[in-house]
């Protein structure tokens, strides 16, 4: 007797199953301490090296909608965003929370660095 079952259902499981176990992985992992050597900042190992950053910053300024969505949705209120996106959605959402979204195209060009620090992010 022939399976009804296609040959192609037992593998799309596994690999289904497989991206589960990866996904469910970082799930389990436990945060840093905020302030390990009690400094009162903390160092980011990024792409270009290192950055020392404050344990517990209170004004972070964000480069796009969805980096403010993120840190909105973790309790961090951004004190600007620059919008890249068009992101209805977001502009919905902060501007309900009280945060102005400005228009500008950080995602392929360089920020406005003098209109950021004059905001005195991380202080």
């Amino acid at each position: 007797m022939r399976s009804t079952i296609p040959r192609s259902v037992p593998r799309a499981a596994a690999i289904l199953a497989a991206l589960l176990a990866v996904a469910l992985a970082g799930c389990g992992s436990a945060a840093p301490p905020a302030d390990p050597a009690g400094t009162g900042s903390r160092t980011v190992t990024h792409a270009l090296g290192a950055a020392e950053v404050p344990a517990d910053p209170r004004r972070v300024v964000a480069l796009d909608e969805y980096s403010a969505m993120n840190a909105y949705s973790l309790g961090i209120e951004p004190v600007a965003v620059f919008g890249s996106f068009g992101s209805e959605i977001s502009a919905t959402v902060l501007g309900e929370a009280g945060i102005t979204v400005t228009p500008a195209p950080t995602l392929f060009q360089s920020p406005p660095i003098e209109q950021i620090a004059g905001l005195r992010p991380a202080s």
